[in-house]
Formats: structure tokens, C-alpha cells, sequence
């Protein structure tokens, strides 16, 4: 797969810290690579960071379902972009796939990510909050052109 045009990217470089001792990343860098895309996203496309969520709104957004597909190696000093494509937007859920893309602009993982908005202190599902869910009803419309 070949990038696609996009409207939100985060980036990240693979650091000798991330990989395993074959020189190449360690699996579960890639989950953590996607939150930090995602956490990039939540702050600029809804715009809430998970902090104010949690510590002042009285709400979460926990992942419920997370899947990797790895498509290429990534080794140390490789820069990685990340797409996000938001694939479902339900009642309480969001299901977002995040793409990692090489200096070649080659796909290197998929990470498939589904987060439910939730109340605290409870974890009961609730609706996601109607500015929430405009903006990223906006973000889907603009990349769909």
C-alpha cells in the first residue's frame, strides 16, 4: 500500500531504544506509535486531549479492540508517518485505522483501534458528545475529497 492523501499525520522516528536486539522494532512499539498518533489526533480533530477527557470532563475514551498488521520491517532512524483514517464513527464507539508509512511512503504496519467514549467513574459506554462527534463528521467529509 502506497500513502494516500491525508489530512491529518503525526510522525515519529524509530529510536535503537525501540527495536529489538535484531535491529528491528520491537512489536509492541507499533501499538504505541498509533496512541501517540492518536493521542496527536484526539487534541487536534475533536479537540480534547485524553487529560482533560478524564481529569475534568468526567469521561474516557479506552480502547476496547486493537489489531496490528505488519506489512515491512522499520529499523532504527527510519522516519514513520501515520495516517489516520477513521473507518466508523457509532453511537459510543470510534473505529480508527492507523496506517505507518516510510521515507518511501510504503505502508510498514495497519493498526486497526476501536475506543468507546465512556463515564467515569463508572466505564459505562455514553453517546459521543455532540461537539465531538460534529468535528469528526467534518474530518470524515474532508477525507473523503
Amino acid at each position: 500500500d502506497m500513502k494516500k492523501s491525508r489530512q491529518f499525520e503525526s510522525f515519529v522516528t524509530v529510536k535503537w531504544g525501540d527495536c529489538d536486539p535484531a535491529g528491528i522494532i520491537y512489536t509492541p512499539r507499533i501499538l504505541e506509535y498509533a496512541m501517540v498518533a492518536m493521542e496527536n489526533w484526539f487534541k487536534e480533530v475533536p479537540g480534547v486531549s485524553w487529560y482533560e477527557l478524564n481529569m475534568h470532563l468526567g469521561m474516557g475514551c479506552p480502547i476496547v479492540r486493537a489489531e496490528c498488521d505488519f506489512l515491512l520491517i522499520l529499523k532504527v532512524d527510519q522516519k514513520v508517518s501515520m495516517e489516520v483514517e477513521v473507518q466508523k464513527l457509532g453511537q459510543s464507539s470510534l473505529t480508527i485505522l492507523v496506517t505507518g508509512y516510510n521515507a518511501d511512503e510504503a505502508a510498514c504496519y495497519k493498526v486497526l483501534l476501536v475506543f468507546c467514549f465512556i463515564e467515569r467513574p463508572d466505564f459505562k459506554p455514553i453517546p459521543i458528545p455532540d461537539k465531538y462527534r460534529k468535528k469528526i463528521e467534518t474530518y470524515i467529509e474532508i477525507c473523503k475529497n
